[in-house]
């Protein structure tokens, strides 16, 4: 307030970037910001009127400070809290959400899931048990696997 300005810096932003693409049409921002657009910056360049007379007066630097007159009080620090006696609430961990991570599977699994234990895991490539798709010999050399 003491530079003279009259708008936040947010909305002189917003002004000089609707400026720069001023054309003639309605977008819808005008109704929606309460600022005017670029094309309600052209209508008003055309019509040589002022575009500050169509701005909410929430954008106006006065009326930010006027949001911080009030005092407020801060909050107590939690040593100073009066004791509770309520219900303990204990939230159920199975319903809390993954962070991150693979999404856990939702599909209810039979016994046709289950790997038979006495059947030997076989190649991914070859299909020949002993040894994996990393290390199969049918591969032929060091170019195949990754670079190693």
């Amino acid at each position: 307030m003491g530079t003279g300005q009259q708008f936040s810096q947010y909305l002189v932003k917003c002004i000089e970037a609707n400026l720069k693409n001023s054309r003639t049409c309605d977008c819808g921002y005008f109704q929606a910001l309460h600022f005017p657009c670029q094309h309600a910056l052209a209508c008003c360049a055309y019509s040589r009127v002022t575009w500050s007379s169509y701005v909410h007066s929430v954008y106006q630097i006065s009326s930010v400070f006027r949001v911080y007159q009030m005092g407020f009080t801060p909050p107590i620090p939690e040593g100073f809290w009066p004791p509770y006696n309520g219900p303990t609430v204990i939230p159920d961990p199975a319903k809390r959400r993954a962070r991150e991570g693979r999404p856990r599977s939702t599909r209810i699994r039979t016994n046709m899931d289950e790997a038979d234990p006495n059947r030997p895991k076989r190649c991914g490539l070859c299909r020949q048990p002993g040894h994996t798709r990393r290390s199969c010999p049918q591969l032929g050399g060091p170019s195949h696997t990754g670079g190693q």
